[in-house]
């Protein structure tokens, strides 16, 4: 290979240090994701007339669309710029050290490792060790050396030995196609290309039929089997199938046409359960909607997805209704008062092709967009977690989520096309760990998904466990501390991954051992996974890239978002151009054992509470207050661990309850998770010279010091309530006016509250109590009245 370095270096009147180089730049810049790269060359004539040798410092800005010739160009340029005087002949030795820098890539592995920034990897390039019967002044040498060093928390011995064969790529296509882009050339030897190829493809049967032919068959090999449960409403599948049946003649005969959008706005009961397995049976389009999310957003949705019909609890009344809406309220067995009408000769039934249903998840622009997901898509990861899982006529499936949440929809469906129960869970018992400790042995549930926070909430709770649950984490990073108690407590658990965009889940693993990072596993049944860099190269085993989903669980898309689908379902990189994949904006990588593992986001986009979240969304409402001058919004991670969005705010001048206005105006636009708490004030933002903010200088909102004045409590009730809300919370004081939401406080923190109050007072105080009355006057009133005695 070097006579075609050295032809190479002649044709195009370079060095041939510089002809080296540049592929190493190029690998140097592939792997980091640095746009700029520096190293050091070092000239040596030591064997010369003249011994000599200097360090030259060389820099180029990098990108992917330069070619090998314009690096080259660029390379030797440098050198020529900073060289201390004439070796005398080609330098025999040529040094080049790097570390990597905070990159997409860089950053993902110095979060997973601890490495510090800047200092993740050196490596040297070394030519040396002339040819027997070669001067060490002739040409210059006959064999090529390559020295590797890494720091090993950050790069992983095996994929240290993978380096130089992944130069060795690099420097074979740039001697070939000198005017190839250096984002194009390719980088992995055949063999290991074909491994991340092969751990990222899946096939298997194309699904042929839609949940309600699933249903169907159900019923039919289990009629009198019980479909559904939730408080004292159960029914047996042969009365879900009626039940669902019914309610479809009926939309069709209040005018409901296939392809219709229709909102489901209900609480969790057996009520909206049959709602949306008639929309579905009715060839509709069901909108699933959270009736505690605040009424604007909800009206946005509804005008953005053209809704034709809004079916409602009967408790909600009509706030929605409207000329092109048709309200219809449904009770929680699933009743409607509307006439019972026919399928007409024609049956109505959807098909694999026909869109599913459309969930909306947070936008860039301020309001929240629509995937479509296919039945097919639907059918896909249903067929492959219902045959994954085993479940059958003998599991119990818990369902706690809300159904807005597109996994919902795993609950709500998987346990009826296999023949399982369905108990659904009021949102006040999924809210309570105490509570759905008690629901799950009262309902002997074998089988429950739940995001983190959800299962310690159950953790901390006191659960202790069930040898035949199987238990799914997702939504969010599963911590390995959870993954562990979870093995310890579960007969099976399992991580799972997935956007709204790929339908629920796209990737799972089951967890047996826990490391530093939990692995999100491999792809479901007919799934295509690619890691690839900016340019669209496959990224080495170990590294990070971005993960593109493409196969049979795709979304079409989102709704009446052209520009935005075209921009997010993209051709299939390094596979067939006509084959579509979805760029997720996840950074991931493949470990030694084919399993992917999570890294971070390469943008704004963040998750909480398992629920997805650009924070761009949040600053444009925040900004809109009269009261901000400027506002941006982070996450940081609380006294527990968790992800919690939290708030910084310049005040166009200080007024009292400022942030209470602020927040409470948040809260009418934004669910509940999607308001920042807590809110801190700063009198200026950290920015740069250019006038970004400075998020990494944002101060923890728990160093912030409180000030004012001693506090007053009234009585030893409060005094005792408030150091047990600093001391859950993480704050150093609370007064007594303080709100719970505003200090940050989550779910479990108002367990965990509660739990520390029911051994102080010996009372029962629920989760819902503490969240009810949020303040430790309000809660200690509640105490007095109850009749508890002060400590």
């Amino acid at each position: 290979m070097l006579s075609q370095v050295e032809a190479f270096a002649i044709t195009h009147g370079a060095s041939r240090t510089a002809v080296l180089l540049t592929p190493f730049l190029t690998l140097l810049h592939r792997y980091a994701g640095d746009r700029d790269i520096c190293v050091a060359t070092r000239l040596d004539d030591s064997h010369g007339a003249s011994p000599w040798s200097a360090d030259v410092p060389v820099q180029l800005p990098m990108r992917g669309h330069h070619s090998v010739l314009e690096i080259l160009r660029g390379v030797d340029a440098a050198m020529e710029s900073t060289a201390i005087g004439d070796p005398g002949g080609s330098p025999l030795l040529a040094e080049a050290a790097c570390s990597f820098g905070r990159g997409p890539a860089g950053r993902a592995v110095d979060e997973g490792s601890g490495a510090e920034p800047g200092h993740l990897l050196s490596v040297e390039l070394l030519h040396l060790d002339p040819a027997p019967g070669v001067s060490s002044h002739g040409r210059g040498p006959s064999n090529l050396t390559l020295r590797w060093s890494c720091d090993p928390v950050a790069v992983a011995e095996a994929a240290l030995r993978r380096m130089p064969h992944h130069y060795e790529q690099l420097l074979r296509a740039a001697l070939a196609e000198p005017r190839c882009r250096v984002g194009d050339l390719p980088m992995l030897p055949a063999d290991e290309a074909q491994r991340c190829l092969s751990w990222g493809t899946t096939e298997g049967t194309e699904p042929d039929r839609t949940v309600v032919d699933l249903l169907e068959e159900t019923a039919a090999r289990v009629p009198n089997a019980q479909a559904v449960i939730c408080d004292d409403v159960q029914l047996t599948y042969t009365e879900l199938l009626d039940r669902v049946g019914r309610l479809a003649r009926q939309l069709r005969t209040a005018g409901l046409r296939t392809g219709m959008r229709v909102g489901v706005l209900m609480e969790r009961s057996v009520g909206l359960h049959i709602a949306l397995l008639a929309v579905l049976r009715a060839g509709g389009v069901y909108l699933p909607l959270d009736p505690h999310h605040p009424a604007p957003r909800i009206s946005s949705i509804l005008e953005d997805a053209s809704v034709g019909f809004l079916l409602t609890d009967e408790h909600l009344g009509t706030p929605f209704s409207g000329p092109e809406i048709r309200l219809v309220h449904v009770d929680s067995r699933g009743a409607v008062d509307l006439p019972v009408g026919t399928m007409g000769k024609q049956d109505f039934r959807p098909t694999v092709d026909d869109v599913a249903y459309v969930v909306h998840t947070s936008g860039t622009t301020g309001n929240p967009k629509g995937v479509e997901v296919p039945h097919r898509a639907l059918t896909n990861v249903l067929m492959h977690f219902g045959a994954e899982f085993g479940l059958g006529t003998g599991d119990t499936v818990a369902g706690v989520t809300t159904v807005s949440f597109d996994i919902s929809i795993l609950e709500l469906l998987l346990p009826l096309v296999r023949g399982a129960r369905l108990a659904l869970l009021p949102r006040s018992v999924a809210a309570d760990g105490a509570e759905l400790r008690e629901a799950l042995t009262a309902y002997e549930v074998s089988f429950m998904q739940a995001t983190p926070m959800t299962w310690r909430l159950l953790l901390d709770a006191g659960w202790q466990g069930e040898p035949r649950l199987t238990a799914l984490s997702g939504g969010e990073t599963t911590p390995p501390d959870l993954a562990a108690e979870l093995c310890r407590k579960a007969g099976r658990v399992w991580n799972v991954y997935g956007p709204s965009e790929t339908t629920i889940w796209s990737t799972s693993h089951r967890i047996t051992e826990t490391s530093t990072i939990v692995p999100i596993g491999r792809p479901i049944a007919n799934t295509t996974l690619r890691v690839v860099d900016s340019g669209g190269q496959l990224v080495p085993i170990g590294l990070p890239g971005e993960l593109y989903i493409g196969g049979t669980g795709l979304a079409r898309g989102y709704l009446d978002r052209p520009d935005l689908t075209r921009e997010r379902f993209v051709a299939c990189p390094q596979g067939p151009a006509h084959v579509t994949m979805y760029r997720t904006g996840d950074l991931v990588r493949w470990s030694e054992q084919g399993e992917l593992e999570f890294l971070g986001r390469i943008d704004r986009q963040v998750k909480v509470r398992g629920f997805r979240i650009e924070l761009e969304e949040v600053e444009g409402r925040l900004n809109l207050h009269p009261l901000v001058r400027h506002g941006v919004v982070d996450v940081r991670r609380n006294s527990e661990g968790d992800t919690e969005l939290v708030g910084y705010v310049v005040l166009e001048e200080a007024a009292p309850q400022a942030l209470a206005d602020i927040q409470a105006s948040l809260a009418r636009h934004l669910p509940e998770y999607m308001v920042p708490r807590p809110l801190v004030v700063l009198p200026e933002l950290p920015l740069s010279i250019n006038g970004k903010v400075l998020r990494d200088r944002l101060p923890d909102p728990r160093s912030v010091q409180q000030t004012g004045g001693p506090i007053r409590y009234a009585g030893s009730r409060e005094r005792e309530l408030a150091a047990i809300w600093a001391d859950v919370l993480g704050v150093q004081r609370v007064s007594s006016a303080a709100d719970f939401f505003e200090l940050g406080g989550t779910s479990l923190h108002a367990q965990r509250i509660a739990t520390r109050v029911n051994a102080a007072w010996k009372v029962k105080v629920r989760v819902s109590t503490v969240l009810r009355y949020p303040t430790v006057a309000e809660l200690a009133a509640f105490l007095e009245g109850q009749g508890v005695a002060a400590l």
